[in-house]
């Protein structure tokens, strides 16, 4: 038996089976918990990149030198320029996700703002 989709499957997109519109108040907390665990996972691996920065330093402190340690020094300055990045995009992201959903503004209108046209101002030269 095969399945079939029906009319009232389908919302305004065309796709089916996607029961929550995009300005749903689900789909908006969705993309929001999506945004913290984004920033989480960033700001988890700029800890780790300086832990493993930590590591690497004391590794190439250790007095006997190998002709193979400038991958680590290479792989030491990857991480020291990694670190912050994650970091600080970790910390805008999960700002980003922690605001709360921006609200739709009024439609301004010319004329009511007190800016009329100069065809709609009265003649006031005599």
């Amino acid at each position: 038996m095969a399945y079939t989709k029906r009319i009232d499957d389908i919302d305004r997109t065309g796709s089916a089976g996607h029961t929550s519109g995009t300005n749903s108040a689900n789909s908006t907390e969705d993309s929001r918990r999506t945004l913290r665990r984004v920033g989480d996972a960033l700001i988890t691996a700029g800890v780790a990149l300086g832990a493993l920065t930590v590591a690497l330093m004391l590794y190439l402190q250790r007095g006997t030198y190998d002709p193979m340690d400038v991958l680590v020094l290479l792989a030491m300055c990857a991480t020291i320029a990694g670190c912050p990045l994650c970091v600080v995009a970790g910390v805008i992201v999960r700002i980003v996700g922690a605001m709360p959903p921006a609200t739709p503004q009024p439609s301004r209108d010319v004329r009511a703002s007190g800016r009329a046209r100069a065809r709609d101002r009265p003649d006031t030269a005599r």
